[in-house]
């Protein structure tokens, strides 16, 4: 399904860059309560497009209108709600100890918005990876423009509207088109760019912001696992990970990309995962004839899971479950293989599909050991009820984020910051996270009227100076 959208120009890009730079000192000077205003003003009109966003992104993908509610609208609504409750307290100064060096000054962090900020959002989660930063940049007290992905043009256009229909557009901007659309919006001086998308594109965004000397918040993803262990509770880790892994028919970045069984229990697990597969979505027939799941994005993308497939069953691995596709409908069954060489692509690269690979360890060691030999995930889900083990796993693996018997629970919890780390990306979102990221802390001394150290310590340099500095190193 296809929509047509309004593409910018180079020409345009620049006017409204210009136009929201001007505009920054505007935006500089707004109280709490005006941006809380503006914040609440996009929730209420949120709610008012739930079921045009729930409509957009079926035409899209298929994306069932549940996952829609659950994975799209809600995450962002709560946002709001937590943001727009805390906001006056974030940005008041925030005082800080000076200690007997500075005696005579007082010293705090006073936060101002980092200016001009570039989002570039994902096609996977189209409403709600574009409205997070940007309910962060609007509550900093940034301009924001906005690119959202060409790839989900009913939801890209909708955003356009929904934007247009409470922002100034010198406060915040859609700008439509494709990846030529965000190399000139790159070129532009923007003080911070937040990404969402892939590590190489990830790498051509750090380097376009360089020329700038901009800030980057990136967001990459990667091979988030999943780690079953031997005092794991299988009813409950078997469908969170089958939910995990199949919403938005897998294309999520914080999705589990392959599960880590114990060899003992690998028969016992990939049965529980195949039933619970049946149980949630039925046969190759009922998904297609019903809503429920999603659809592969486009054809390329398609293509490029058929390859990961065709490729590890090349190499000698085995399809437990599903492996139908029908290539006309960018339809992927849910799929379970195993015995899955290392060197097969579909172990060294995202799957952001419905394919879930399942890998077998002798030991918890060589469970954390084949995590720490890959690239540092954005996540690590962790099914133990021994907590030991799940505290052994966090202190001795690298990554955004961990959770232990579930999935997704970080990430709805605004309280906590949301990222990666390395190629699974950098810099933090979510509440206050999101509000300092977006922020520049300025750091502010003021020295009071009267008499401070500094004074003993004016030239010319006598006698007495040189012992009072001798004496302050004790406290340096």
């Amino acid at each position: 399904m296809s929509t047509q959208v309004q593409v910018a120009s180079d020409k345009s890009i620049t006017e409204i860059f210009e136009k929201q730079k001007f505009y920054l000192p505007v935006l500089k000077r707004r109280s709490a309560r005006e941006r809380v205003r503006r914040l609440k003003g996009l929730a209420e009109i949120i709610k008012d497009y739930q079921g045009r966003i729930e409509t957009a992104g079926y035409k899209d993908f298929y994306k069932p209108a549940i996952e829609v509610k659950a994975m799209e609208v809600y995450p962002v609504l709560n946002e709001l709600t937590y943001v727009t409750k805390y906001l006056k307290h974030w940005m008041k100064p925030r005082p800080v100890p000076g200690g007997l060096k500075l005696v005579g000054t007082r010293s705090e962090i006073v936060y101002e918005p980092v200016g001009n900020v570039l989002v570039i959002s994902p096609w996977n989660y189209p409403f709600h990876l574009t409205m997070i930063p940007v309910i962060h940049a609007i509550a900093a007290g940034n301009s924001v423009i906005i690119k959202p992905s060409e790839m989900s043009p009913h939801t890209s256009e909708l955003i356009r509207e929904l934007i247009d229909a409470v922002f100034d557009r010198r406060e915040v901007s859609v700008i439509q088109g494709d990846h030529t659309t965000a190399e000139s919006l790159l070129e532009q001086p923007f003080n911070h760019i937040v990404f969402t998308g892939s590590p190489n594109i990830g790498r051509v965004v750090m380097e376009k912001a360089s020329s700038h000397l901009a800030g980057v918040t990136l967001e990459l993803g990667g091979k988030t696992p999943a780690l079953i262990d031997t005092e794991a509770d299988l009813k409950k880790a078997v469908p969170a990970i089958v939910w995990g892994k199949m919403a938005n028919a897998g294309q999520t970045c914080l999705c589990p990309d392959y599960v880590l069984v114990p060899q003992t229990m690998k028969k016992e697990v990939l049965d529980q995962l195949a039933a619970q597969l049946h149980k949630a979505y039925g046969d190759t027939k009922k998904i297609l004839n019903g809503k429920d799941f999603a659809r592969i994005v486009n054809s390329r993308h398609f293509r490029r899971l058929q390859h990961l497939l065709d490729d590890a069953v090349e190499k000698g691995a085995e399809i437990v479950y599903g492996g139908d596709y029908v290539e006309s409908d960018n339809f992927i069954e849910p799929t379970i293989v195993t015995d899955i060489p290392e060197e097969a692509a579909i172990m060294e690269e995202e799957i952001f599909g419905p394919i879930l690979p399942v890998v077998t360890y002798r030991s918890l060691d060589q469970a954390i050991n084949f995590i720490n030999r890959n690239k540092r995930p954005l996540g690590i889900y962790a099914f133990t009820n021994n907590k030991e083990k799940a505290n052994d796993i966090i202190a001795r693996t690298t990554s955004g984020n961990v959770v232990i018997n579930d999935v997704f629970a970080n990430y709805i919890n605004p309280a906590l910051p949301f990222g990666g780390i390395n190629d699974s990306g950098m810099g933090r979102l979510h509440g206050e996270y999101g509000f300092r990221q977006l922020s520049n802390e300025k750091a502010v001394v003021r020295r009071s009227r009267g008499w401070t150290l500094a004074d003993l310590m004016m030239p010319p340099y006598k006698n007495g100076s040189q012992k009072l500095a001798k004496l302050l190193m004790r406290y340096f």
